[in-house]
Formats: C-alpha cells, structure tokens, sequence
C-alpha cells in the first residue's frame, strides 16, 4: 500500500477496494460503504492488482 493511502486510512475501520470500470456505479458503492469500512476506488483491473 502506498504511504499517501497508509496516511489517509482511518485505522479504526476495515478496508475495502471497489475496483468497477462503470464510474457512476464505483461511486455509489464508495459512498455507501465510506460510513462503515475505507474504501479505496479503482476503475482498472491493473490498477486493482496494483494496489
């Protein structure tokens, strides 16, 4: 994991990565889920297994 995202992790909650190439739906999943867990956003597949 990067240090700009290790940086930005609230540790107190579990994280998921959401990895969708539709844009609209990546958001909405985010903003569901950014109350409860961290989410990280990846619109790639090669960015997913980047990260």
């Amino acid at each position: 994991m990067s240090n700009y995202l290790a940086s930005h992790l609230d540790t107190g909650k579990k994280t998921v990565m959401i990895c969708d190439d539709e844009l609209d739906l990546l958001e909405f999943f985010g903003l569901a889920l950014k109350i409860k867990y961290n989410v990280i956003l990846v619109s790639s597949g090669e960015d997913c297994i980047d990260k």
